[in-house]
């Protein structure tokens, strides 16, 4: 019996859908072991993780002490409290250094251009040689301008006097007039002051130590122009133990000038006034007997001072 076309495409669809039911159902078996191997191992990997969570954490390192750092900071401040004891060696052999009694600074007295600067460094000068001299036109004119209202008010002054005597001038106008006078004086005083400082003169003998300005050039008040120093006059200075220090009046000793190699006679000048309490040391201050050329400002040397014991 033959089945008309219709029948044969319906049958043909029915058999395809029956295919991919039973494709459906094959996948499904085979994809629920592998989902039961993955459920299975991330249980065990969560029972890890709580029994790593519940063991207890590693205790911390102990803190070890630097043992080698902690002596040598201990040394350090025996070596810096005992100084004065080091000081107090055999023979109290202690350091000391020549210092200048004369030594200063010469700064600008006014704001002006230097018109002269005659010395050099290491250049030698007298008491009273002219160090330095600055450009002064304009305080030289008002210097002169101060003069002359000076004598204007010198001759008002003389002029109401006479005018008082003879009554044809009043107390007030004389007393005004006597008053601009004195203070035409006071600017004169003024305007001689700063010409004054126009040059500057040696104060002691010396040498220039160093030049801080130059020639022509334009310095402020206060501003460092030179150091001068008086490498004759010298000091001896430096910290003795103080268990020393009633010793000292006028006591007698040789330094070793380092830089010469000679030993030379000294005395005591001073001793201070306070005691270090920290280094156990007091500042001692001595003069050299008898003149030495050779020996300068800055040297050092060693002297030698006995125990006290």
């Amino acid at each position: 019996m033959h089945k008309s076309l219709p029948q044969i495409l319906l049958l043909v669809i029915a058999l395809g859908l029956g295919l991919e039911i039973l494709l459906l159902i094959k996948d499904d078996l085979s994809s629920e072991p592998a989902q039961q191997a993955t459920s299975q191992t991330g249980e065990a990997e969560k029972t890890e993780v709580s029994e790593l969570s519940k063991a207890p954490a590693p205790l911390p390192a102990a803190a070890t002490l630097p043992s080698d750092e902690t002596a040598v900071m201990a040394e350090n401040a025996l070596k810096t409290n005992d100084r004065a004891a080091a000081m107090q060696t055999e023979g109290s052999t202690i350091k000391a250094q020549v210092v200048a009694v004369n030594f200063t600074t010469i700064s600008a007295g006014m704001a002006a251009n230097i018109s002269r600067l005659p010395l050099r460094d290491g250049d030698r000068f007298r008491r009273g040689a002219e160090l330095v001299s600055f450009d002064c036109a304009s305080q030289m004119a008002m210097l002169n301008k101060s003069k002359a209202l000076l004598a204007i008010a010198r001759r008002n002054a003389e002029s109401n006097k006479r005018l008082l005597d003879l009554g044809y001038a009043s107390v007030i106008e004389y007393e005004n007039s006597n008053s601009e006078y004195e203070r035409a004086r006071s600017e004169l005083s003024e305007a001689e002051a700063t010409i004054s400082k126009c040059k500057i003169s040696a104060p002691f003998d010396g040498r220039v130590l160093e030049l801080k300005a130059r020639g022509q050039q334009f310095v402020q008040v206060g501003q460092p122009v030179m150091e001068i120093i008086d490498n004759r006059s010298l000091e001896i200075e430096f910290m003795a133990p103080s268990r020393l220090a009633a010793t000292f009046d006028n006591s007698q000793f040789e330094i070793l000038i380092d830089e010469t190699g000679h030993k030379y006679p000294a005395l005591v000048k001073q001793v201070g006034a306070q005691i270090d309490s920290v280094s156990q040391t007091i500042k001692v201050t001595a003069y050299l007997k008898g003149e030495f050329p050779e020996i300068k400002p800055g040297m050092s040397g060693t002297i030698y001072l006995p125990t006290g014991d």
